[in-house]
């Protein structure tokens, strides 16, 4: 006689090849997702390296002796919207000519800055939001004096004359191709601080892990984007981002980002960072301007 199987048991059983098949399933989905994933992010790093391959072979000119990049200017501030096209523009043409300016070692570019209403930071904040006195060791070579904020401007010259003796530091051309030539614009409001940190230039870099240098001025602007927006208003800002070729030849992606002062609707320039094209190059790393 063959033993009786109590219908718990077979419950059991079936149960146990229940389960054995769900799991089956999860592993089939489980490695179905990740082959999914994997090609995912290779389709994504052969669109990363074709953009990054399109911008280092953008077409450079030298910013002292040829302004064919106006073209690029132009055509990348028409590319915003119909009401943007004017604030894309100005702040695009304030945007290069302050790396011009910057990068030209016969220009006394910190009276510029001031004479369009820049004013210098004080000591203690040259020290605590620039980092002054560490850039000046780095690059001049010696400590600051002791005396040295009754005549901090005269350091601060000195040590933009020091940065610019690096040929690694010193903008000579940016692409004069549309393509290499990027400006973004946004209204940043208290619930949308960041709202530029999208699109162009700054896609192009993130994915592959490329580090990136964002530097305050040693010189202020009279109106910024912290102030207002504490103030629970909202600021009008742009991004200008260039393909640069520095004086060594490196080519690295650079972008200004700039605040507009509404009473007298002038650009200022707020911070500038300098990045790279590939993960864990640190030749992007800047002191201030």
């Amino acid at each position: 006689m063959k033993p009786r199987r109590s219908k718990w048991a077979v419950f059991a059983v079936g149960a146990v090849l229940c389960g054995i098949a769900a799991y089956a399933s999860t592993k089939v989905v489980s490695c179905t997702r990740k082959a999914r994933e994997q090609n995912a992010e290779l389709s994504r790093q052969q669109v990363v390296k074709k953009s990054v391959d399109a911008l280092l072979g953008v077409k450079r000119v030298k910013i002292a002796d040829d302004d064919s990049w106006k073209t690029a200017m132009l055509a990348s501030a028409t590319s915003v919207s119909a009401d943007d096209q004017e604030d894309a523009f100005d702040a695009s043409t304030h945007a290069i000519e302050f790396l011009i300016r910057l990068n030209d070692p016969s220009s006394d570019f910190h009276s510029w800055l001031v004479g369009l209403g820049y004013r210098y930071r004080s000591a203690d904040d040259l020290v605590n939001s620039c980092g002054i006195n560490i850039g000046y060791e780095y690059f001049v070579g010696k400590k600051l004096p002791d005396d040295w904020a009754s005549t901090r401007e005269s350091f601060v010259h000195e040590l933009r004359e020091a940065i610019l003796q690096r040929s690694d530091s010193r903008i000579v051309a940016i692409g004069s191709d549309p393509i290499g030539f990027d400006v973004k614009m946004a209204v940043r409001r208290p619930e949308n601080p960041t709202a530029l940190r999208t699109g162009g230039l700054f896609e192009t870099c993130r994915p592959v892990g490329a580090p990136a240098s964002t530097t305050p001025g040693c010189v202020v602007a009279p109106v910024n984007t912290a102030t207002l927006l504490s103030k629970g208003l909202s600021a009008r800002c742009a991004v200008v981002g260039v393909v640069a070729e520095f004086d060594d030849g490196t080519v690295r992606p650079v972008w200004v980002e700039l605040v507009k002062d509404q009473p007298s609707r002038k650009w200022f320039v707020e911070s500038v960072t300098h990045s790279t094209f590939y993960s864990g190059d640190s030749s992007a790393i800047r002191f201030p301007w």
